[in-house]
């Protein structure tokens, strides 16, 4: 039984060695998973990095790269010409009849009012729009 035990197993030096790359391996893996989690860069960019501190820094580099070479943010849509207190003051509002001007009132509707209506366009002022026109199709053309 003895001679089955290989010579590295008897030795106590080799099997602490081993023991402690081992611990290592993990280590350098849960700090590799921490960088990932808390830079959001994936591992891969940093796989050869042999420290934690060197695989934080190839993080930093790729997030600092990514600021850098983002595109521009877009811009906001042009001004009117005309404030917004003269476009939206009631006066000027006008209220298409049987307009439907809150989800509650929409709820109440039967069905087949509801579909009515959002043919008809009667819902736009809840922000739905009125459905597009049917396109004409080969078999309408004949």
């Amino acid at each position: 039984m003895r001679d089955a035990i290989s010579h590295d197993e008897t030795n106590p030096a080799a099997v602490l060695a081993a023991k402690d790359a081992q611990i290592a391996a993990l280590e350098r893996q849960v700090a590799f998973q921490r960088i990932e989690r808390q830079t959001g860069v994936p591992a891969s960019f940093y796989a050869d990095a042999n420290t934690p501190e060197e695989a934080e820094r190839i993080a930093t580099d790729a997030l600092l790269w990514r600021a850098t070479n983002a595109p521009p943010e877009p811009t906001g849509p042009p001004t009117a010409a005309v404030s917004a207190s003269v476009v939206t003051s009631s006066d000027r509002i006008q209220m298409a009849a049987g307009q439907v001007t809150s989800r509650d009132q929409l709820a109440r509707l039967p069905p087949a009012e509801r579909m009515r209506a959002w043919r008809e366009g009667r819902l736009q002022q809840i922000g739905v729009n009125q459905p597009p026109p049917p396109r004409s199709t080969p078999m309408d053309r004949r």
